[in-house]
């Protein structure tokens, strides 16, 4: 599974790189021949216009991947860490939603153009430059269904946290004291930062003010 995932990540990032390169080279020779030669190929402008859209839905695809697409982070600053998951469980499922719908209506343009047999430049049917609307958008409304899931098994999963928030996993196991050497060094710190005498007990930490 790891492997396919790879493969079509792969796949992904060549069409977007093919697309994008091809772009840029086609924007520079018309720029030099209209401006050396005074001519240029008409059908460029609107495949330009139509290189625009498929890198910018290629790069929402790859964006996706990775769940790296730009969010706005205003609620969750002001919401405790263990909601975290549960909210992008829910925002999850908004994007998936919208993007599904997205999809569907993108489809039914892609059919009506079909359709109407229309071209968008040297031949090329309108139907095809809009492929990746609806391809784009399902891809991404797939992938975070698959978020949601995942954001929801770690809410419920979510380890027990400790007074201060900490989790066990946050926890360094360097910082607690495992042998008499090390609480013996961790009294004098105490000793040293709050100004006091501790003095170790058996069963507990007696503290006294220093004369």
């Amino acid at each position: 599974m790891n492997r396919t995932l790879r493969i079509l990540g792969a796949v992904e990032d060549t069409i977007l790189a093919s697309v994008l390169g091809v772009m840029i080279v086609l924007a520079a020779v018309q720029i030099v021949l209209r401006n050396v030669f005074d001519t240029g190929f008409l059908w460029a402008d609107p495949m330009l216009r139509v290189s625009v859209l498929w890198v910018g839905m290629l790069g929402a695809m790859a964006a996706t991947r990775d769940d790296r697409q730009i969010s706005v982070d205003a609620l969750s600053r002001f919401l405790p860490s263990r909601w975290n998951a549960r909210v992008r469980v829910l925002t999850d499922i908004f994007t998936a939603i919208v993007a599904g719908f997205f999809s569907w209506h993108a489809g039914r343009l892609v059919i009506e153009d079909y359709a109407s047999a229309m071209t968008a430049f040297a031949s090329v049917p309108v139907w095809v430059c809009e492929l990746i609307l609806p391809f784009a958008m399902a891809i991404i409304a797939i992938r975070y269904a698959i978020y949601a899931w995942k954001h929801f098994r770690e809410a419920l999963t979510e380890p027990p946290r400790g007074p201060q928030g900490r989790t066990l996993k946050d926890e360094d196991p360097t910082e607690r004291p495992t042998s008499n050497a090390q609480r013996s060094n961790s009294f004098q710190k105490r000793r040293a930062d709050t100004g006091s005498r501790v003095v170790p007990h058996e069963n507990s930490i007696l503290r006294r003010p220093t004369p």
